[in-house]
């Protein structure tokens, strides 16, 4: 769900032609304890959804709607949501503020998932119209290292796996933030010589669901070299982004 966050300023100040387009708009929510109400989309893809809303302080946030049809792709948001709450509080990950789920009639369970709002979109939407100075990359690249390294510190390491430019964030002072976690993961896979064509073959159709081709580390494009595929991605991911 890469860019689902793209260009929420523009989006607020209603400059997408689309806001008015999803039967979610204009109305009131409830995720926890927070009421909120919708008030533009920013981004769709897939079964997920993401739109900015406020609370009756007038207080923004990004809400993502995802619906899911089966157990799968049930524990794959619950692993999402799980892992950003255990992440949030760090200055460089997008900060987690509430979940909630329900059934629908039409079957299946439908989440919302809050989180702050980064009004200032991606580096990626920067990128396509500025050149970056030294000190603004160096200063993405330590944000996102940060960010990297409080995954890899757990006692339980968990690798993003999908880090690039269009998921590193602006918040409203610009910071810079990680977000998307819907492909994180705590499993590391080590290949040998007992693998087998098929255990091999499910590896690589993991990773083609859960990372972006162009950055793809060495070890996932060729499992037969039986290196290790876990947290070390991430550190190629980004240098590759640098």
């Amino acid at each position: 769900m890469s860019g689902l966050f793209r260009g929420a300023l523009n989006l607020i100040q209603g400059e997408s032609a689309s806001n008015s387009s999803h039967p979610l708009i204009g109305t009131q929510v409830e995720v926890g304890s927070i009421r909120l109400r919708v008030d533009s989309l920013i981004a769709e893809g897939g079964f997920a959804v993401v739109f900015a809303a406020y609370d009756s302080k007038n207080k923004w946030y990004a809400l993502k709607r995802q619906l899911t049809k089966d157990r799968e792709s049930m524990d794959a948001v619950l692993l999402e949501i799980r892992i950003l709450k255990e992440l949030s509080g760090h200055p460089s990950i997008l900060e987690f503020v509430a979940a909630a789920q329900m059934k629908i009639p039409s079957g299946g369970v439908e989440f919302m998932l809050l989180t702050e709002l980064c009004s200032g979109g991606s580096v990626a939407d920067m990128m396509k119209t500025v050149r970056l100075k030294p000190e603004q990359a160096v200063k993405i690249f330590y944000a996102a290292a940060r960010a990297v390294c409080h995954m890899h510190d757990r006692r339980v390491p968990i690798t993003h796996r999908d880090i690039k430019i269009e998921n590193l964030l602006f918040d409203a002072a610009g910071r810079v933030k990680l977000c998307d976690f819907g492909s994180a993961t705590t499993q590391i896979f080590a290949p040998d010589e007992t693998w087998n064509m098929a255990r091999r073959t499910q590896l690589e159709e993991e990773m083609q669901r859960h990372t972006t081709p162009m950055y793809r580390a060495p070890e996932i494009l060729d499992t037969y070299q039986n290196y290790v595929v876990g947290p070390q991605q991430d550190i190629w991911l980004s240098f590759l982004n640098r």
